[in-house]
């Protein structure tokens, strides 16, 4: 079993758009938006789709609560690097744990998720 989609629920498309743009890096690749300008996904070769829907330009999508509704958890070697990364798009860390042997943190997205990244050498 594989995760194929990651949805979240976006306030602002375009302000998420370039966020995530930021968050993902080069390994995602945006694709085009479309069904009344509400979708746009994140696409990787070999890893799960990543989709921001605005519940409000969707037809027939029941009422969601944006932001703050999941914590999505990417695994990465150069933990630092995408730590100072974050830190000079200016989002805000709400957890830092850098030392140890979970070393991790977490920041929120522009519409409010909380997004972790953690240290894996098996990234």
């Amino acid at each position: 079993m594989t995760i194929g989609h990651i949805y979240l629920y976006v306030a602002d498309l375009q302000r998420a758009i370039l966020c995530w743009g930021k968050i993902l890096g080069d390994g995602y690749v945006v694709a085009p938006i479309f069904k009344n300008d509400a979708i746009a996904k994140f696409e990787t070769e070999n890893g799960p789709c990543i989709t921001l829907v605005d519940p409000t330009k969707y037809p027939g999508t029941a009422p969601r609560t944006i932001g703050n509704s999941c914590v999505i958890t990417f695994h990465t070697f150069n933990l630092e690097e995408v730590f100072d990364a974050i830190q000079f798009y200016g989002f805000e860390i709400t957890e830092a744990i850098l030392t140890g042997e979970y070393r991790h943190f977490t920041f929120k997205d522009t519409e409010g998720n909380y997004v972790e990244f953690c240290h894996s050498d098996d990234a």
